[in-house]
């Protein structure tokens, strides 16, 4: 899913600097290189656009232009593609408090701010049972978000596997990496996520492309990593 958000996200232009830098700075060693260079990038940008796709379809992960993709190969590792990302607002479970009598419940970019009402000068703390009602709805939406990141997971791991063979332009001990980074989500927080990185060697997307592994087989040789 796509959202749009003002001003430019400077996670964004530092990437798309470097990525200005890793395709233009070249070691002309011979054509041949060159020629392979190039036959590299085309396969990259169709890669690009297969997951901006996916994302801005995604019914579970929320990114904020049509073409939020960058790519960056580097000559020791491989490729990788790289976003930012939060989760769909599916309707909060927040959205529904009325038994908070003296309480407001107003939403910050994905945060819930619960305060007293400045209209009721009398207003009390909440009591034990009105607490216990805010931390169930919490619960909820906590679940929530899990299975939209698990969800969301699962999509990019999808398009890593089926589509990652088509970069055969890349030695097979290289790696084909997806990085997103994570924010504007309680559940990011909460469990000291920023940045998801899925990526798998070429030899494997070859050998999955050709039917020499199961779908059980090469999920497990998906490398997962989470900060």
């Amino acid at each position: 899913m796509i959202k749009s958000e003002k001003g430019i996200v400077v996670t964004g232009v530092i990437l798309a600097f470097f990525l200005a830098i890793a395709w233009t700075v070249a070691n002309p060693a011979d054509a041949s290189d060159k020629t392979d260079i190039k036959k590299l990038k085309r396969q990259t940008n169709v890669m690009t656009k297969v997951i901006d796709e996916a994302l801005v379809d995604s019914p579970n992960l929320l990114v904020y232009s049509s073409n939020p993709t960058h790519d960056l190969y580097l000559e020791e590792f491989g490729v990788v593609f790289t976003f930012e990302a939060s989760l769909v607002d599916k309707g909060s479970n927040w959205k529904d408090l009325s038994f908070l009598k003296n309480f407001k419940v107003q939403t910050d970019d994905g945060k819930i701010i619960i305060s007293k009402d400045s209209e009721d000068e009398d207003a009390e703390e909440l009591d034990e049972e009105e607490a216990e009602e805010v931390e169930k709805w919490r619960d909820k939406d906590s679940q929530r978000d899990e299975r939209l990141y698990t969800r969301g997971k699962e999509e990019l791991i999808d398009v890593l596997i089926y589509y990652g063979d088509t970069m055969d332009r890349l030695p097979d001990d290289s790696w084909v990496a997806i990085a997103a980074f994570l924010k504007n989500s309680d559940y990011f927080v909460t469990n000291r996520i920023s940045q998801l990185i899925l990526k798998a060697k070429v030899r494997d997307l070859k050998a999955y492309g050709e039917d020499k592994l199961t779908d059980e087989e090469m999920i497990a040789k998906v490398v997962v990593e989470e900060y």
